[in-house]
């Protein structure tokens, strides 16, 4: 069996933590995140820039969940979760391995 299909075969269980559907329960950015904006936005400088206003408080499989409880398509989080999931359970367990086997890092 390939690598690939090792890492991305559905394993029953693997979408289980979170519904894969979108749930909106606010208005986008929702109350929380808005706080949460402006509480950014007094604490980082201006040169640090975001693109959604809203916190991620859960990921998993393509969704994410924002601090008002809004369940929301992943779109933004880059190739690697378009074709395995965020936080897929087979390559977090492989991660997993691989850090637990590497040698110990050389101290500066």
């Amino acid at each position: 069996m390939n690598y690939l299909l090792i890492m991305t075969e559905h394993v029953p269980g693997d979408d289980a933590r979170l519904p894969q559907r979108r749930n909106l329960v606010t208005e986008i950015p929702g109350p929380v995140s808005r706080e949460l904006v402006s509480r950014r936005e007094r604490a980082v400088a201006r040169g640090v820039s975001h693109v959604l206003p809203v916190f991620v408080t859960d990921a998993g499989g393509g969704v994410i969940v924002d601090a008002d409880g809004n369940s929301l398509i992943d779109f933004g989080s880059g190739i690697a979760v378009v074709s395995v999931g965020n936080a897929a359970p087979r390559v977090a367990l492989r991660v997993a391995e691989q850090a637990a086997s590497s040698p110990t890092p050389v101290s500066w």
